[in-house]
């Protein structure tokens, strides 16, 4: 019997203010899909962020590492031999950074 998997979708942003959508009480946005999501699944009101630019506030996120231990303060980029949370994942099953140019078009 094939195990029943909850299906994790994460979400990050770059300069994307959690208060920035309908879901958030924000009546002017309108952000129907992450709406939606937000109503069907877990939404997090809070965040910790590791570092005040985003490269190494990412890199901290995918590795649990503060940026100091990694060696990353600015537009350096994360080696390959570190290890993420991505690479625990079953290979082939996780889909990432491939849907950044699409978007939900509201109204005309």
């Amino acid at each position: 019997m094939k195990e029943d998997r909850p299906n994790i979708v994460l979400i990050m942003s770059d300069e994307h203010h959690s208060r920035f959508m309908g879901c958030a009480e924000n009546s002017i946005i309108q952000t129907p899909a992450l709406d939606m999501l937000a109503s069907q699944g877990t939404r997090f009101n809070n965040a910790y962020c590791a570092y005040p630019l985003c490269g190494p506030s990412r890199a901290a996120f995918l590795t649990g590492q503060y940026p100091s231990q990694l060696g990353i303060y600015d537009g350096e980029e994360l080696s390959s031999h570190v290890p993420t949370f991505a690479h625990s994942l079953i290979y082939g099953r996780i889909l990432h950074g491939a849907l950044w140019s699409y978007g939900v078009v509201v109204g005309s």
